[in-house]
């Protein structure tokens, strides 16, 4: 699998369980303290997303950062 699919991978991880817990892409920008369209962006482009934001975004989803990214 190349790393352009991987990171598209924890991008719908990430979407997903955004969705399944009913939180909107407003929602998640503002409990990171950016802007919309940088969440946007990093849910579309999982590769440009600081490692410090993907570990909050798991903390949000209640998921853990292996589970974000390790797919299987």
């Amino acid at each position: 699998m190349g790393q352009d699919m991987r990171y598209q991978l924890i991008g719908d991880t990430i979407r997903t369980r955004r969705v399944e817990l009913k939180i909107t892409q407003e929602k998640m920008a503002g409990l990171l303290n950016i802007a919309t369209a940088t969440y946007s962006k990093n849910e579309k482009q999982a590769k440009d997303i600081p490692l410090e934001r993907l570990f909050h975004i798991a903390l949000i989803l209640n998921l853990s950062a292996e589970e974000i990214l390790i797919q299987k």
